[in-house]
């Protein structure tokens, strides 16, 4: 038997909102690994945004569809098998535009007094 090993590994990317991304690897081992994929520790659940595609030569691939700002994270492939295990990790940052959360609201203040003017932006 021979434990899981990847030939090819995750490669961090930077997309913009809409785009389409492609996280690939390559494993190999005996008996062939079972493969699963996670974003920040948790699994990625397969939907027609997140599509996954496992071939007989042992390419993995995570597709991500119409990118959004929840997509940005962390993501690692782990494969395993009877042989041991093993895993391989990539950043995906989606750059986002930045946008007003709170915006200034109306202030009325005598003349000669401060004022002070607040507002959440993110992206």
């Amino acid at each position: 038997w021979d434990p899981p090993d990847f030939e090819e590994e995750l490669a961090d990317c930077t997309a913009e909102l809409g785009e389409t991304v492609k996280l690939a690897c390559r494993v190999t081992g005996t008996p062939k690994p079972g493969v699963t994929w996670y974003k920040d520790g948790k699994p990625v659940e397969v939907d027609p945004h997140h599509i996954i595609i496992e071939d007989p030569d042992g390419s993995c691939t995570l597709i991500l569809d119409n990118l959004t700002g929840v997509d940005s994270g962390q993501y690692l492939c782990y494969a395993s098998s009877p042989a041991g295990s093993a895993s391989t990790l990539g950043k995906i940052l989606v750059q986002v535009p930045p946008r007003f959360v709170n915006k200034m609201k109306h202030t009325y203040y005598a003349s000669g007094e401060d004022a002070q003017f607040t507002c959440t932006i993110e992206g």
